[in-house]
This record gives C-alpha cells, sequence and structure tokens, in this order.
C-alpha cells in the first residue's frame, strides 16, 4: 500500500473493505477544547466576581474597623462625660445600658440652673453632643441618641426634662453651633430630615422606624415629663380645685401622644420566604436590642397614658365627681377609648412578637383593668340622652329669645316726589299747586328767622 502522507488521518473502511468519509459522523455540542476553554472563562469570571466582592467587604471591614478603633481612642482622650456618651451610642446591637443612664442622670443633676454667666451652656453642650451622634451614619447610634433623649424625659428629674425641652426649642432655631468654635451649622438641630439623610445604606429599611420614633420622642419631651406626672396629678388632686381648661388640655395630649405611639410600627420577624430571598432581606428590617429597646419603652408609655386616663374617666363620670366634664368632651374621650382599646390591643400583640425573636417575653396586661367596656357602653349611652334632653329643653327657650328680639316689622315706604304711586296715572293739577304754594310759604317764613337772628346777634 501506498504511504499516506504526513497531516492527514488514515482512510477509513467499512466492514466491507470501501472506503468511508471521515466525517459522515457529526458532532454533537461543542468539542472537548471548546467546552474546556468556555469553563475556563466561565472560572475566571467567577472568580473576579468573587474576588471584587471580597475586596469590597474587606474595604467595609477596614473602614470599619478604623472608625471602631478612631472611637476607641477618641473615649481614652476624652473627658468622662464625653466618654460615657461614646460608650451608650456605640455603633452596635446592645441597647442602652442602665448604668450608664444613671450616671448621665447624676451629672445632670450638677448642672447649674442659670447659665447666663457661663461661656458654655451645659444643657446645650450635651444636646449638641447627643445630635452630633444621631447624625452619624450608623443607623443603631441614630437610634441610641433618640433612646437618650426620650430616657431624658421620663426616666430623669421633672424639672431637669423640663429644661431640655426648653433648650430644644430654642436650639432648632439656631443657625450656629452650640460649641467653643461657634460655626456655621450644616444640619440643623433636631431636623429630621438631616438625620434621615446622614443613615447609610444598611439603615435604609429602618428609616420609617427612625422617623415615627423621633416624631413620639420630641412631642412626648414637649408635653410630658417622668412617667406621665401631669395626667397623676390631675387624678390624685382635690377634683373641685381643677381647671377645666387645663383638663381638656392635658387630655387632649394624651391623646396626641398615644395616637403618635400606635404609629410607630414594631418590626417583627421576616416570613421565611423573605429570608430565603437575599434581595428582599435588604429592604426588610430585622428586629434587635436597639430596635426592641425603645420599643419596649413606648409600650410602657402607652400602657400608662391608657392607665391614668381610664382612671380619671371613671372617677369622673362614673362617680360623683365635684369637677364634671362637657356633655361634648365626654362624648369624645368614651368614643376614642372605645375605638383606640382594639387599636392598642393589636399593636401590643406585634410588640410581644418583637420582643419574642430577642428572647423576652412580655408581661399580659389586661387593658380593662381599670375601666371595661360595658360600663364605657352605659357612660357613652347616659352623656348621649343628657345631651339629647338638653338640646330638647334648650330648643323652645332659643325660640322664645328670638321673638324678643326680632325686630318690629318695617311700615311700608310712602311714595316720594310729585308723582304717584301707581304707576301709569298723573296728579291733578290743583294737588301741584297746593304744594308749590306750601313750598314758597316755607321759604318766606325761613327768611324772616334769619332776618330775626340777624337783629338779635
Amino acid at each position: 500500500p501506498r504511504p499516506q502522507p504526513r497531516g492527514r488521518p488514515p482512510p477509513r473502511r467499512s466492514s466491507r473493505g470501501q472506503l468511508v468519509p471521515y466525517g459522515y459522523k457529526y458532532r454533537h455540542g461543542p468539542s472537548v477544547t471548546e467546552r474546556v476553554l468556555k469553563a475556563s472563562k466561565d472560572f475566571a469570571g467567577v472568580a473576579s466576581e468573587t474576588l471584587g466582592k471580597t475586596a469590597s467587604k474587606a474595604s467595609k471591614q477596614t473602614v470599619e474597623a478604623m472608625l471602631k478603633v478612631q472611637r476607641q481612642a477618641k473615649e481614652r482622650t476624652s473627658s468622662d462625660f464625653e466618654k460615657l456618651l461614646l460608650r451608650a451610642t456605640s455603633p452596635d446591637d446592645a441597647p442602652v445600658a442602665t448604668p450608664d443612664m444613671q450616671q448621665l442622670f447624676a451629672a445632670v443633676r450638677r448642672f447649674p440652673r442659670s447659665s447666663s454667666r457661663l461661656s458654655v451652656n451645659p444643657w446645650e453642650k450635651t444636646l449638641h453632643k447627643l445630635w452630633n451622634k444621631v447624625l452619624e451614619k450608623d443607623w443603631r447610634t441614630t437610634t441610641k441618641g433618640i433612646d437618650i433623649l426620650h430616657r431624658i424625659s421620663r426616666d430623669a428629674r421633672p424639672k431637669d426634662a423640663k429644661k431640655f425641652a426648653e433648650h430644644i426649642k430654642s436650639m432648632r432655631k439656631a443657625r450656629y453651633a452650640r460649641s467653643a468654635k461657634k460655626k456655621i451649622l450644616k444640619h440643623r438641630y433636631f431636623d429630621v430630615r438631616s438625620a434621615l439623610a446622614t443613615v447609610d445604606d444598611q439603615g435604609a429599611p429602618y428609616l420609617p422606624f427612625i422617623k415615627s420614633y423621633y416624631h413620639y420622642v420630641m412631642t412626648r419631651m414637649r408635653l410630658f415629663t417622668g412617667r406621665f406626672n401631669e395626667l397623676k396629678a390631675i387624678n390624685d388632686a382635690d377634683k373641685a380645685s381643677l381647671d377645666a381648661e387645663k383638663v381638656s388640655e392635658l387630655l387632649k395630649n394624651a391623646r396626641m401622644v398615644t395616637e403618635l405611639g400606635l404609629k410607630l410600627g414594631c418590626i417583627v420577624p421576616p416570613k421565611r420566604s423573605v429570608m430565603e430571598d437575599p434581595d428582599a432581606m435588604k429592604i426588610t428590617p430585622v428586629p434587635c436590642f436597639v430596635v426592641c429597646d425603645c420599643t419596649h419603652l413606648v409600650a410602657d408609655d402607652l400602657l400608662e397614658i391608657w392607665k391614668q386616663v381610664s382612671m380619671f374617666l371613671k372617677q369622673v363620670l362614673m362617680e360623683d365627681s365635684e369637677f364634671q366634664l362637657t356633655n361634648e368632651e365626654a362624648i369624645a374621650l368614651l368614643e376614642w377609648w372605645t375605638t383606640t382599646r382594639p387599636r392598642l390591643e393589636l399593636w401590643r400583640r406585634q410588640y410581644k412578637r418583637s420582643l419574642a425573636s430577642i428572647k423576652i417575653r412580655v408581661k399580659e396586661e389586661d387593658l380593662e383593668q381599670w375601666l371595661d367596656q360595658d360600663t364605657v357602653n352605659e357612660l357613652l349611652e347616659q352623656q348621649i340622652q343628657r345631651k339629647a334632653a338638653a338640646s330638647e329643653t334648650c330648643a323652645p327657650e332659643a325660640e322664645e329669645e328670638k321673638a324678643e328680639v326680632a325686630p318690629p316689622p318695617k311700615p311700608k315706604a310712602k311714595a316720594k316726589g310729585t308723582r304717584s304711586a301707581v304707576v301709569g296715572k298723573k296728579r291733578p293739577k290743583e294737588e301741584e299747586e297746593e304744594e308749590e304754594e306750601e313750598e314758597d310759604d316755607d321759604d318766606d317764613d325761613d327768611e324772616e328767622e334769619d332776618e330775626d337772628e340777624d337783629e338779635d346777634f
């Protein structure tokens, strides 16, 4: 046989000895070389993507570590009061510690009441430092700063809480920083938009919670002190000495604070389907100790308001009290109580779910232990009947007064001028001549009177 040239495959023969074309069987899919090349490219893409994610994660961890080291170094070189605030607002999942707040209250007790002679106001300096913590990028530090303000309003001495509230009101109008350098403010004091704008992307799911909590705390600091001592005062005081306008204003403020507290959405654990979706978890808030601590404080406030308002209604409406509410105020309060009770029960169920996620059990509270729904319904019917009876008795009296005050009927207007009142008819000439003569006589009399006056003068 003739030798085959190099570089060509040997001819293939069938079982019968006939030559068969080399490519009579077509390949299915890529060859081994192509598959190896594709696999290498895919591996290179995955490796670069993983390397990029690892690098970004490493850079974030490096930045966080640097900030943590910087914060620790600042704690070591700062004063004791600054160390206290840095420790209480540390960017971690731990809540604000009770010993730190006790040290803060002890320091506040030593603040001078009048600061006109001082170069730096300690009340404003403390609020300046707290506001700087609220403006940090980590959402946990922002929430803890608001949490400290909440604890000041409810756990500090009432006169200290009022002092802080007064300075917050004045600092909102400031344009320069309350510090030694007196710089122009980049962000206005206690502006919630500035606080929300400085939070990083990791805290984006918690922005609605922070906004609602901020509004609640600011309103509470402005209207109440301590554990709602103003409401306790009207319950313990002699009802004969109460001022009706002051009581109405306090009850209105209590309802306002309750509505803001119920608007605070309790963060509960997400569903399993959401937890399995990484994209959904990026925009879903998850309960932690920081959030649950704030929710727990709000729950205590709402329960205390509910207790004080229920006791006041029971004392004033059920018993023979010397202080009486008007029918309109009593009906409005009873209707508010009836509509708010199921909403508060639902909110407390969500609150229990939120705290159960961090292994904390909440004590069951009966919202009708101070005033039950049946009694409220009876009182509401009584007030409605009294209002209807009062309106019936006042109706005839009001009609009589209107009849007495009504002006007498006006006489018909006489026709003026020389024309007749009846349209289309003319007056006779004799009447016109008589009127002209009378007018001439009147003119002569006026002239004679004027001459007599001149003579007398």
